[in-house]
């Protein structure tokens, strides 16, 4: 999808304002409050909605009443060009969407457009800037790969929110460390069950024996979970170990090279002080070029012009044509006036040809007849009648259109209700079979052993009551409750016989009943109804064509003779019959103005020619005027010659003090240079340094050394823990080789464990087969049924987390794997705008990192703020790059490179103009070099 236009009845400071833009790069240049912000907010709420009141973002309503709105027009590759038109309505704003073959729809169509994304994921990934730095070094390979789950694979972030919503009432059934979930409550009275179960057993003595045995084993099984545990533990610390291991190979090189390292003592101040020379020497010798400059200025002055030189040698012709200045003045003057007129004629007559539709350098239409006017007169009243009788079939086209679009809706949906033909036909057999009565003596069987039971329970019920006032008290009103819940089952079970009857299926072999196949039947009658109808209005629409048809092959000759005798008469094409006709005495006036301005150019000729004579006698100054300008420009140009002369005498005198002022100032300029070079000198011998760079290089090898030892600090604080169990070790493969070893250990103890869990089974079994007494039995029961009440919740809390991670999964599956292209993308970007000094980027399961040229690896929270801003740069246009195949939006891009030097920030917007030739960029700045950068971009200035 892509923004072809921007059109804004009212938001913020923009009113009735329509903003064009480009297809693949558009620029939105202004300073602040010029209304960039508000422009890219407009976009955002047109295609998510206006902010709500209660949002912390602002909502834009303009000031001076405007209608609170406006439109996007768009392209699109599925639906051609759409028009979204957002108005003030409820919270959010009313959204109509247009397309091209003029469906209309509103949120549901836009959620189309926008592959169901929401405003948080689209300002999250195609509305850029700079604020996701903050957060840049938070980012792991788990969080990317979900990431691209939820904008690759389109609509699934409604799954994704399902498997949260799951995850979610599964811990309301369990938590670890809970108390009021209901499994961590049932595991307490399990708890508490089993112990009273434990109290019982212990009062019979024939499998003391066999419970001391299951005592001796889990603590075995206690010891060898110890040992599990803490071998573990051990396992997890050489494994950071090993992940660490670079860290530590990079501590130990530094304290080699620093070790190595033979610092030479230099001057603190000296790299200042070699600048504030060069400074010094730089601004001197300007000012040297500058002297200079101006003296030469100055010798250039001193030279006499021609015009000085041709003056003095030619007085008496210049005094005779100063003379003859103020007749030429007065010619001028008229010859002005008489061009004024005449343009104005030419102006007058060219509104008068325009405003008739005529075309001012063709030939005046024809005088028109008056058999001709009476032939324009009837045509124009037949051509009337045509038109209303063409429209009158068109509406009744536009209506039958109508009802046939609504009955064809109509049909549809009643042949989504339809069932096949075989199905149909089945059950129309078995209907008839059953009118037949084929089943109607089983259906009496059954009928009579319903009424037979049902009779039995009513006795039943009386007979209790009858009974109870023969028994005692406690006996009696057990007796009355038993004998009303027969006679409520009684009338119970008659009625859901009833209904059962009604509704069950008329066959095994089908799952429709009756019922359904009344109604189906009702369907069908009404689908072949609706055929007729769609038939009957399809052969009017005919006929209306048909009768269409004809008025217009009518109005096609009306217009055919029209045109021919606008051709034979030369009238214009924009001219109707009745617009002739009226027409005929402004024509007239137009031919009498025509003649009046011929009138006019005789005598301008005459002026010019006098005036070319006295242009003739201006060529000795062909060099100093324009003799191609015009004859008021001629005129000030001699004027300004003879005073131009006269004030030249005067500057020279001026020059020549001057002169030698800017003489003085450069000789005391040299002296300077030389002695500020004289200390850069002394300065350079201080360090034994022959020239300049080597200079600076030994400022650099010790600013190197101080950024080592800074480095190395920092290792020993992040590896402290550890450096004395490193030192252990005196390569990273005999790390290895007892990282297998415990890997090793660890499987003999699970094992070993599995083994003594069988044996403490075992026991369990002979225990429970001795168990026995009427207390054990009572507690062993209750201690069972809680168990079976826990095992029911935790097979709900089971069934919920494996239904979410089946949701999770099956999407992972849906998914391509984006993340290894997405990384490589985002190395290049930002190898390009780091110049090279950053060559990989690590994304490990709970960190980020970048590799620098030297080898040293750097977490994304060690970067500078220039250098972070640029990795949040190169993965988010990564990330867009690589889901382009699956969504096309525009790219709204807020100026945030305030931290770049030039140079990269020149690299970032040659990386912006690639990214344009996928997909549309939209990026708004103040920056007057972007503007210069993007010359293939349009531009818009705010």
């Amino acid at each position: 999808m892509k923004i072809e236009a921007v059109e804004i009845y009212g938001y913020g400071k923009w009113v009735d304002q329509t903003f064009q833009v480009a297809d693949s790069m558009q620029i939105f240049y202004g300073g602040n409050e010029a209304g960039k912000t508000t422009l890219m907010s407009f976009v955002h709420s047109v295609l998510f909605g206006f902010p709500h009141r209660q949002s912390a973002e602002l909502r834009y309503e303009p000031k001076t009443g405007s209608r609170y709105g406006g439109k996007l027009l768009v392209q699109d590759t599925r639906y051609g060009r759409v028009t979204i038109e957002r108005v003030k309505g409820k919270a959010s704003g009313e959204v109509t969407v247009f397309l091209e073959d003029g469906t209309a729809g509103s949120d549901a169509l836009l959620n189309e457009l926008l592959y169901g994304m929401d405003r948080e994921w689209y300002q999250s990934i195609f509305s850029f800037n700079l604020d996701g730095i903050q957060h840049i070094d938070r980012m792991t390979k788990e969080k990317l790969n979900r990431y691209f789950l939820s904008a690759g694979t389109l609509g699934t972030e409604q799954f994704l929110k399902e498997a949260d919503r799951l995850h979610t009432q599964a811990s309301k059934l369990y938590k670890p460390t809970g108390r009021v979930p209901d499994i961590n409550k049932k595991m307490k009275d399990v708890e508490k069950k089993g112990r009273k179960v434990e109290a019982a057993k212990k009062k019979n003595s024939q499998y003391t024996e066999l419970v001391n045995d299951k005592q001796r084993i889990e603590q075995t099984i206690r010891d060898i979970r110890e040992k599990l545990n803490e071998t573990d533990r051990h396992l997890s610390q050489l494994r950071q170990m090993a992940r660490e291991w670079s860290r530590f190979e990079e501590l130990r090189t530094l304290q080699q090279e620093l070790q190595r390292a033979d610092i030479e003592m230099l001057p603190e101040d000296g790299l200042h002080q070699l600048n504030h020379f060069n400074t010094q020497l730089e601004e001197l010798r300007t000012g040297e070029i500058h002297e200079q400059e101006k003296i030469r200025q100055y010798q250039e002055t001193y030279r006499p012009s021609k015009m000085l030189d041709f003056y003095e040698r030619n007085e008496d012709q210049f005094h005779a044509m100063q003379t003859e200045l103020e007749d030429i003045r007065v010619k001028i003057v008229t010859l002005e006036q008489l061009q004024e007129d005449e343009e104005q004629m030419k102006q007058r007559l060219l509104k008068e040809k325009l405003r008739l539709g005529l075309n001012p350098i063709a030939d005046m239409p024809g005088e028109l007849t008056v058999e001709e006017r009476q032939l324009i007169s009837r045509q124009a009243k037949e051509a009337q009648q045509l038109e209303k009788q063409l429209e009158e079939t068109q509406n009744r086209l536009s209506l039958l259109e109508y009802k046939r679009q609504s009955l064809s809706e109509e049909i549809d949906a009643l042949e989504n209700q339809l069932w096949s033909n075989k199905e149909y036909e089945q059950m129309e057999q078995l209907s008839n079979q059953r009118k037949a009565g084929e089943d109607s003596s089983s259906a009496a069987d059954q009928t009579k052993r319903t009424g037979s039971l049902q009779w039995m329970t009513i006795a039943g019920g009386v007979g209790l009551f009858v009974l109870s006032f023969l028994l005692p008290v406690p006996m009696n009103w057990l007796a009355i409750a038993v004998g009303i819940g027969l006679f409520i089952g009684a009338f119970s079970f008659k009625k859901r016989a009833a209904s059962q009857e009604k509704t069950e299926p008329l066959d095994a072999s089908t799952p429709y009943s009756y019922e359904d196949y009344i109604k189906q039947t009702e369907i069908r009658k009404n689908w072949r109804l609706k055929l007729a109808q769609s038939d009957e209005i399809e052969q009017q629409r005919r006929e209306v064509e048909q009768e269409k048809e004809k008025y217009q092959q009518k109005k096609e000759v009306v217009s055919r003779q029209w045109n021919q005798l606008k051709e034979q008469k030369q009238i214009p094409d924009s001219w109707t019959m009745e617009e002739t006709l009226t027409k005929e005495e402004d024509l007239s006036s137009i031919r009498e103005d025509e003649l009046s301005l011929s009138e006019k150019r005789t005598q301008l000729n005459d002026l010019l020619s006098s005036l070319q004579t006295w242009k003739q006698t201006l060529m000795v100054f062909e060099e100093d005027i324009d003799l191609s300008s015009s004859y008021q420009d001629l005129f000030q140009q001699v004027k300004r010659i003879f005073q131009s002369v006269k004030e030249e005498e005067k500057r020279q005198q001026e020059y020549i003090a001057r002169f030698k002022e800017a003489n003085r100032e450069l000789e005391r300029l040299i002296q300077e240079i030389k002695k500020i070079e004289t200390k850069k000198r002394r300065l350079l011998r201080a360090v034994e340094a022959e020239t300049e760079e080597e200079f600076r290089k030994k400022y650099a090898a010790r600013e190197d050394l101080k950024q080592k030892r800074a480095r190395l600090e920092l290792l020993k604080s992040q590896l402290e823990e550890w450096l004395e169990t490193f030192e252990a070790f005196r390569s990273q493969e005999e790390l290895s080789e007892v990282i297998q070893e415990k890997e090793q250990t660890m499987m003999q103890l699970k094992n070993e464990e599995d083994e003594q869990t069988n044996q403490k089974i075992q026991r369990e079994v002979d225990i429970r087969k001795l168990e026995e007494g009427g207390d054990y039995a009572v507690l062993l029961q209750e201690y069972e049924n809680a168990k079976s009440e826990l095992q029911t919740l935790v097979d709900e809390w089971a069934s919920l987390k494996v239904a979410a991670h089946l949701i999770e999964q099956t999407l992972n599956y849906a998914k391509k794997d984006r993340l290894p292209g997405t990384i490589a993308d985002a190395e290049e970007y930002f190898q390009e705008l780091t110049d090279g000094n950053y060559t990989q980027i690590l994304l490990e399961e709970d960190t980020m990192r970048v590799r620098h040229k030297n080898r040293l690896l750097y977490d994304a929270s060690e970067l500078s703020r220039g250098t972070a801003e640029q990795l949040y740069v190169s993965l988010r246009l990564a990330f867009i790059k690589n889901i382009a195949d699956t969504m096309e939006l525009p790219l709204l891009v807020d100026d945030g490179f305030v931290n770049f030097d030039p140079e990269r920030k020149r690299r970032m917007w040659a990386l912006l103009e690639d990214i344009s030739r996928e997909a549309q960029v939209l990026y708004f700045t103040f920056d007057q070099e972007a503007m210069e950068e993007f010359q293939q971009a349009g531009v818009t200035v705010l």
